[in-house]
């Protein structure tokens, strides 16, 4: 590797072949940056991803700054932090899975309207960024356009994931990657795969006409309709598969249907400064008694987690948000504009009627001019508790 150009950490891992490495340009800008070194079989191609790279920009990809087809090959791109998606998929809910897999149909329907196919999308090739949003990391085997170094007759991408269409050969439309789409979802969300076989000839063939056994499936997803798309991604027939923007559409229905489940927890978001700490875990351990799904930094936050971008993500999933007032919390230097303006920043990128926010005095003090448009609780009244249950069950259409 030209050391000249890049200081490498060793930070790395493999994909496809590939390996994909942590550095820094050496140049005066120093930009933090992944540096991929393609795999042996696809040096040819280089110029190719680097190109669809471009093109896309960052858009469902990570954005390229420079590439090197004279040996030791590379592509350079634009570093943010990367979560493997099917770790994170096995880590979440049933409503955090449905997110996630709307939040990958979302980049790929953009990735489709910047006329670019993917043919080797599967759950090893997705990945979770820094930004809320999901980007695909291999695009060596991608159609753009004219630009296409595959050779008719010529089948590309992972066996498994493959749509009968591509089988037969690379001249593929978008519904071969909603295909694979659905094929990662269904082993996601089931932990099989649709399509099985002892030889590639005998995969090959059930590709092509094999029936979809849906049992594991059946077994493994509760909700009809889930069952209804991810089968109809892997439709026999092109034609009659989803595109991705129909996918986000009903995933966003699912989304919103299952946020409205009476059997579904109403989730409070706790927002506090540190010198209320105790009697805010006394809250959060009353309200979890009553079957509430408070979330508290302290309880909820994992060693290593990035916190703004954890805190960020639990109020945008929270229906409530408690925030929790005492004099200390008020005269803070700081505590309304950071903690507690960040919350509230948040919770006004929604309608008003999507998240309820309910101002909590744990004492008499003076509530912010921010939130002064809104009736409080006072919990250090005898039936303040109670008042606040009668909310939240307001908030959460009677699930309190």
């Amino acid at each position: 590797m030209d050391h000249t150009k890049f200081s490498l950490i060793s930070n790395a891992f493999n994909l496809n072949g590939s390996t994909y490495q942590e550095g820094r340009e050496s140049s005066h800008l120093f930009r933090r940056i992944w540096l991929k070194r393609p795999n042996a079989d696809f040096e040819n191609n280089l110029r190719h991803e680097a190109l669809v790279l471009a093109h896309l920009d960052g858009r469902s990809s990570l954005r390229c700054y420079d590439f090197n087809e004279m040996p030791p090959q590379y592509i350079s791109m634009e570093f943010r932090e990367l979560k493997p998606f099917r770790t994170v998929f096995a880590d979440s809910g049933f409503e955090k899975r449905l997110s996630l897999s709307q939040t990958v149909s979302k980049a790929m329907h953009e990735m489709h309207n910047l006329g670019v196919i993917n043919r080797d999308l599967k759950p090893d090739n997705m990945f979770l960024d820094n930004l809320g949003g999901a980007v695909f990391l291999d695009f060596v085997l991608a159609k753009f356009g004219e630009s296409d170094f595959v050779q008719p007759g010529r089948t590309v991408g992972a066996l498994y994931y493959m749509s009968p269409e591509l089988a037969r050969g690379p001249n593929v439309g978008p519904a071969s990657d909603v295909y694979a789409y659905g094929v990662s979802l269904y082993e996601l969300f089931s932990g099989c795969r649709p399509i099985e076989g002892v030889t590639d000839y005998e995969i090959f063939s059930n590709i092509i006409n094999a029936p979809l056994n849906t049992e594991p499936l059946d077994k493994a997803v509760s909700s009809p309709n889930l069952r209804r798309l991810i089968v109809s991604c892997i439709d026999k027939k092109a034609a009659s598969r989803p595109s991705a923007s129909e996918i986000t559409a009903e995933l966003g229905a699912l989304i919103e249907k299952e946020m409205m489940s009476p059997s579904r927890p109403l989730r409070v978001f706790l927002c506090h400064c540190a010198e209320d700490k105790e009697r805010v875990r006394q809250l959060y351990h009353r309200l979890r008694i009553d079957r509430l799904q408070p979330w508290l930094d302290e309880e909820d936050l994992l060693p290593g987690q990035r916190w703004e971008q954890e805190i960020r993500q639990a109020v945008r999933s929270s229906d409530v948000i408690l925030a929790c007032l005492s004099q200390q919390s008020i005269t803070k230097t700081g505590y309304v504009q950071k903690e507690l303006r960040f919350a509230l920043d948040i919770a006004e990128e929604f309608p008003d009627d999507r998240i309820f926010l309910i101002p909590a005095r744990l004492e008499n003090c003076f509530v912010p001019d921010r939130l002064k448009h809104l009736q409080w609780v006072d919990l250090f009244e005898e039936n303040g508790y109670e008042r606040l249950l009668r909310a939240l069950s307001l908030a959460g259409n009677g699930r309190v």
